[in-house]
């Protein structure tokens, strides 16, 4: 599984927060709230409204990237066999 820093990572960097502290804020483990950053579990709601909160910015736009990201390869995968779809049957009604 590819590893990415999530927006949240670098805003809790950026600002400055350690990993062990903001944990401790947010009444997780290091570990879970490291399993989070790094993209391998969604945030749950309750974890997305505390750490917005906590770090002074929207909720929604802390976390867009991750619901873009997690679904992205999905859509483009639905994307592509639409795609291939539609261009065979426009091959085969030109040729047919």
């Amino acid at each position: 599984m590819q590893v990415r820093d999530t927006r949240l990572k670098r805003e809790r960097m950026g600002q400055g927060i350690k990993q062990r502290e903001f944990a401790a804020l947010l009444g997780v483990a290091p570990a879970t709230l490291s399993v989070i950053e790094n993209g391998h579990r969604p945030p749950w709601p309750k974890l997305r409204r505390d750490a917005a909160r906590l770090l002074g910015l929207d909720e929604a736009d802390l976390f867009r990237e991750e619901r873009c990201e997690t679904c992205g390869a999905q859509v483009e995968a639905l994307a592509i066999r639409a795609l291939e779809r539609l261009l065979a049957e426009h091959y085969i009604e030109q040729t047919g």
